[in-house]
């Protein structure tokens, strides 16, 4: 494959600086991750042990049952945070081989189906024929999905509707995922795919940018659309093999 960085040394120069900081940092987060994930699962371990004890001993109290069925919960969301920051933190290298779009959004909407019925959320969907294939590695494609749909999932408390459409322009295919929420705040609508801003409590404030960076990665664009009290529509474009 021919060099496709540009002839200026200054600018080659300072790509090749970019790109060994980008990878300086991904090791570091890495290691990051390992130093903090030593302690969380110690403290795991201890949590699993405390909750033998309480139900072999006496009977614990509902008040003593919650607090550590919280800090159980709290352990999971670290770990949950810490995976989400790797993941952003490393970038991707996709390994792009034709494939089929809607199969691999059709089994990943089957995947979450359960939280969204949970959720009172029902999921429709409109898949073009003769799309052709995308050029994608399917794994990374699907995180990707999982993102955004559970984004609309969770933007959607009381239940409500959310849309899933394939639809093909030219040579790039384009996945629509709309929801009947309370929209994105407009001043927070530029923001969305920043790292660790969210508009919800509790969210890490990774998935979108790391969804981003997963749709980049195969040179593709996303893109969001909301309005106050009419939802919110992420678009992904996706190109088409040649």
């Amino acid at each position: 494959m021919p060099d496709e960085r540009p002839n200026d040394p200054d600018l080659r120069a300072r790509l090749e600086r970019s790109e060994r900081l980008a990878r300086e940092v991904g090791a570091l987060a890495g290691g990051l991750v390992h130093e903090i994930r030593n302690p969380l699962n110690a403290l795991r371990i201890h949590l699993d042990l405390l909750r033998e004890d309480l139900a072999t001993d006496a009977p614990p109290t509902e008040k003593t049952r919650r607090r550590v069925g919280t800090l159980s919960k709290e352990v999971g969301r670290i770990d949950e945070i810490l995976e989400e920051f790797l993941r952003y933190a490393r970038g991707f290298e996709p390994a792009r081989v034709p494939g089929d779009l809607s199969g691999v959004v059709s089994e990943t909407l089957d995947f979450l189906s359960p939280e969204a019925a949970e959720s009172k959320v029902q999921i429709h969907r409109g898949f073009a024929e003769g799309l052709g294939p995308v050029p994608m590695d399917a794994a990374l494609v699907r995180q990707a999905v999982v993102n955004v749909v559970r984004n609309a999932i969770q933007a959607l408390p009381s239940g409500g509707d959310i849309f899933v459409r394939i639809s093909r322009d030219g040579g790039s295919a384009f996945l629509d995922v709309s929801d009947t929420g309370p929209g994105i705040p407009s001043e927070a609508l530029p923001r969305v795919f920043d790292a660790f801003f969210s508009t919800k409590r509790g969210g890490t404030g990774l998935g979108l940018p790391v969804t981003r960076r997963i749709v980049e990665a195969h040179g593709g664009e996303i893109s969001v659309q909301s309005e106050a009290g009419k939802g919110t529509n992420f678009r992904i474009r996706l190109p088409l093999s040649p």
